[in-house]
């Protein structure tokens, strides 16, 4: 199986994962990395 992985700003890229999940069912190997200025 091929993984996944979202990198955006924020917590778009947790967001997006949430709402990928609601719509399709819970996936592996598909996580969210979550990026946010120092």
């Amino acid at each position: 199986m091929t993984g996944l992985v979202v990198v955006a700003h924020f917590n778009v890229g947790r967001e997006m994962v949430a709402a990928t999940e609601l719509i399709v069912g819970k996936q592996e190997q598909f996580i969210a990395v979550d990026i946010f200025p120092d």
